[in-house]
C-alpha cells in the first residue's frame, strides 16, 4: 500500500506500480479471513460478494463519515455517496465508576493534552523512550500549567524486562502527566472536555471522526 513512488508516477514506475497492485490485490482475495467470508456470504445467496475488482457500484447507497469541510477537497461526489460527517455515540457522561470520575475530576484541573494511539497499539522500548522525552519537553517549555494524559501499553513481550514505570515515573512526579494503559472513560467523553486542548493520535478513522465531531 506504500510503495514510495512519486506521483504522477514516472514511466518507469509504471511496470512495477502495476505488479504492486496486482500482489496486494491477490493478497487480499487469497486472505483465509476474506476467503471464508466470501463463501459464507455466497452460501447465503449473495452473488459474487467481497469483489476487489467490482467496488464501483452507483446502484448501491454508500454512506461515508466524510465531512467535506474536513476532508481532501474531491470534485466530484457521485449521487449514490451521501456524506453523513462524523458518527459518533452520544457521549455525554462518564461511566458512574470513581475511576472515571477520579480521571474526569483531574483532567478539569488544566488545560489538557490527550495522548491515544489506539487499542491495538503497544508500545516498544524505543517508542517509550520517544514518547516520554516529547512528553519532558513539552512540560519544560509550557508555563502555563499544561498537562498531559498519556494512554500507554508497552509490548507484552518486553513487559517483563524493561523497566517501563522507571522511566515514567519523573513525568509522574510532576503531578502533570497522568500515564494509564486504560482509559476508564471513553476517547469521545474526553475530547467532549474543554481542557482536552490537544489531541495525539494514530490517525485512525475513528479518532479522526471523533475530533472532528
Amino acid at each position: 500500500m506504500g510503495s514510495g513512488f512519486p506521483f504522477p508516477v514516472p514511466l518507469r514506475l509504471i511496470p512495477q506500480n502495476i505488479y504492486l497492485n496486482i500482489r496486494f490485490i491477490s493478497s487480499l482475495i487469497r486472505m483465509p479471513a476474506i476467503a471464508a467470508k466470501r463463501a459464507f456470504l455466497a452460501s447465503h445467496g449473495v452473488p459474487d460478494p467481497i469483489n476487489f475488482y467490482g467496488l464501483h457500484r452507483p446502484d448501491v447507497p454508500w454512506i461515508t463519515q466524510t465531512a467535506p469541510a474536513a476532508t481532501i477537497p474531491v470534485d466530484f461526489i457521485p449521487q449514490n455517496v451521501t456524506c453523513t460527517g462524523p458518527i459518533t455515540l452520544s457521549a455525554t457522561s462518564a461511566q458512574e465508576s470513581q475511576e472515571s470520575q477520579d480521571l474526569l475530576q483531574w483532567l478539569r484541573r488544566k488545560p489538557t493534552v490527550l495522548i491515544n494511539l489506539g487499542s491495538a497499539f503497544t508500545y516498544s522500548r524505543s517508542q517509550t523512550r520517544q514518547m516520554a522525552e516529547a512528553i519532558r519537553r513539552v512540560l519544560e517549555t509550557t508555563t502555563d500549567g499544561l498537562q498531559v494524559l498519556w494512554k500507554f501499553k508497552v509490548s507484552d513481550n518486553i513487559a517483563d524486562d524493561f523497566d517501563w514505570e522507571a522511566l515514567v515515573a519523573p513525568l509522574r512526579a510532576s503531578g502533570r502527566v497522568r500515564v494509564s494503559r486504560w482509559l476508564s472513560v471513553d476517547p469521545a467523553v474526553l475530547l467532549e472536555e474543554e481542557n482536552v486542548v490537544a489531541f495525539v493520535t494514530h490517525g485512525g478513522a475513528n479518532a479522526f471522526h471523533e475530533s472532528v465531531a
